[in-house]
């Protein structure tokens, strides 16, 4: 039996894709997949299901749920070796503007709650170098933290029995409790303290002794104000609340439900009432079990062993990969956590499958694929011209026996039946399957200004101030802010979701779909189901083929990590 994987926030399928080439084929075994969308799952019923016949399970739902984790466990029939998945990064994108409580930057989390349930022996995390600078690399390193912060729970137990009082006997209570046993152990402390120190005025009316009292028991409710802070954060998506007159006070009421805030006042409290020390306690409140183990290895030097034998994973550091080092005519950087089981080696680095000098160029990616002209559409390849391009290995390497397009037309995963496209899912679920050798190429319909203006702009091979200021004095001005075009004998840049940001490298138009997924080393037998474009709002629910393709996991970067998790997994 091969290696087990699961993928989560799968998408259209790039992880996938690349796990069930690694090697060659046939060393990976899918078991499961997930994401929220209705056309991911649509996209993965054909792919993995109707053309590799795998019978697969996908769970479309929400990670932060409740009851992911539970159904998702219900799913996986098998122990799970790997789960490799990229939590939506939009927020964390160096592209736009961020902003604060976005409602996509604690996914990572709901990753990991996976990942503490399954107990694989790798997982892969991915997403945008965004990550590593925002908020001056905090999220970056909360990732770090909350992955060494995952420990084993009967290990830990063993620990907390061996410690003994003071601050020991609370950090014991927070290590063998949850949030309202030990928020129940400190609000009697509290009432006590208060008793014992207080006169009887001063702990029945004081707004400090109140404020204590109401944060205590806020603490003991700290899951229940997660789910509150989660129902907050997802209305102010909902209603696109960001620099306007409502966004202040929605951050402020997210902030002071955070348990850090909570404890924070507990503690401006406490420093008015000085007969009452509940410092300690308090802060010990915020500590995760890792981070108690931390202060257990400080205090008691016998127990230091014991202490690092308790967490469950390590992770050496995040890497940053660019996809062109690995076969993919794109240079598109991305940031990779690689976590490991403590029984499983680390793995430091990824290495580069393709130098710098053999990087697969745009136009061997496309040269068949460029025989389309503003508004047609093709289900058959029609190439007008060969292109004098290298022979490579699947993997993109130099020196194999067919072309980077050749390989993309036979296919880099064995077994697939004939590709088929569906637009949704009750035309899948009718059997009303369209067969064809080739799909998603279709080029946009540009009018005659469009297609001289980006005749003009291939033409200067770039799209500057000097060049926008030539467009407009030809009577071909525009108000988009960007093109970027396509250049025949380089990768081509970051591959984004709105196709009309690029100019093809040799047809006045914007890429198609099908030249797109080239571009991001998905096979032409992979089909991107539903419809081919959206905008406006519902570019905030839908997931169009651009959509999927855009967002996606480049799958020959995804064979390159699988493929070094095979090298050492145990």
């Amino acid at each position: 039996m091969g290696v087990t994987f699961i993928d989560l926030f799968a998408g259209a399928g790039g992880f996938s894709e690349g796990f069930l080439q690694a090697d060659g084929g046939a060393r990976y075994d899918f078991l499961a997949a997930s994401d929220i969308n209705e056309n991911c799952e649509l996209t993965h019923l054909l792919r993995y299901n109707h053309q590799l016949g795998l019978d697969l399970p996908f769970l479309r739902s929400d990670v932060k749920a409740p009851d992911f984790v539970d159904r998702l466990s219900a799913l996986v029939t098998r122990p799970v070796d790997v789960v490799c998945g990229g939590p939506p990064c939009q927020s964390f994108s160096l592209a736009g503007r961020r902003r604060k409580n976005d409602k996509k930057d604690d996914l990572f989390a709901g990753y990991l709650r996976v990942i503490e349930r399954l107990r694989p022996k790798y997982f892969v995390m991915e997403n945008v170098p965004g990550i590593l600078t925002k908020d001056g690399g905090a999220h970056k390193e909360r990732i770090l933290r909350e992955i060494g912060a995952m420990v084993d729970d009967r290990a830990v137990r063993e620990v907390a029995s061996k410690l003994g009082d003071g601050e020991e006997a609370w950090i014991r209570l927070r290590l063998t409790r949850d949030a309202d046993g030990y928020a129940t152990a400190l609000g009697d402390a509290f009432r006590d303290a208060t008793r014992t120190n207080l006169d009887y005025r001063t702990s029945k009316t004081s707004r400090d002794v109140a404020t204590v009292r109401h944060g205590i028991r806020m603490l003991g409710r700290v899951s229940d104000l997660a789910r509150l802070v989660d129902t907050i954060t997802r209305e102010k998506g909902h209603a696109d609340i960001d620099n306007d007159a409502f966004v202040d006070e929605f951050d402020r009421f997210i902030d002071v439900l955070q348990p850090d805030a909570i404890v924070e006042r507990c503690l401006e409290a406490l420093k008015r009432l000085p007969a009452v020390d509940l410092a300690m306690p308090l802060r010990t409140a915020l500590l995760t079990p890792a981070e108690c183990l931390d202060r257990v290895a400080v205090l008691r030097p016998d127990l230091q062993r014991a202490c690092a034998d308790a967490r469950l994973y390590r992770c050496a550091d995040a890497l940053t990969l660019d996809a062109s080092d690995y076969g993919v005519p794109q240079r598109r950087k991305r940031v990779v956590f690689i976590g490991c089981r403590r029984d499983q080696k680390l793995i430091h680095e990824v290495p580069r499958r393709v130098a710098a000098g053999e990087r697969v160029t745009v136009e061997e990616a496309l040269w068949d694929l460029d025989f389309l002209q503003s508004g047609q559409a093709s289900s058959e390849y029609r190439p007008v011209r060969e292109a004098a391009v290298a022979s490579r290995q699947a993997d993109g390497r130099a020196g194999g026996d067919r072309t980077y397009a050749a390989w993309s037309r036979q296919g880099r995963v064995p077994g697939c039946r004939p590709a088929a496209y569906v637009y949704d899912r009750e035309d899948y679920d009718a059997g009303k399957l369209t067969v064809a050798p080739l799909h998603n190429h279709q080029a946009a319909t540009h009018n005659a200004k469009v297609t001289a203006r980006l005749q003009a702009i291939m033409d200067a091979g770039r799209f500057e101030a000097d060049t926008a200021a030539d467009l407009a004095a030809m009577g071909l001005g525009t108000g988009k802010r960007d093109y970027t075009p396509l250049q025949a004998n380089q990768p081509a840049p970051t591959i984004v979701t709105i196709p009309d940001d690029y100019v093809h490298y040799r047809v006045p138009r914007a890429p198609t779909v099908r030249e797109m997924a080239r571009l991001q080393s998905f096979d032409d037998s992979f089909v991107f189901q539903g419809k081919r474009t959206t905008g406006g709002n519902r570019r905030k629910d839908e997931v169009p083929q651009y959509t999927l393709v855009g967002n996606a996991v480049p799958p020959l970067l995804a064979r390159a990590i699988g493929e070094e998790i095979l090298k050492v997994i145990e």
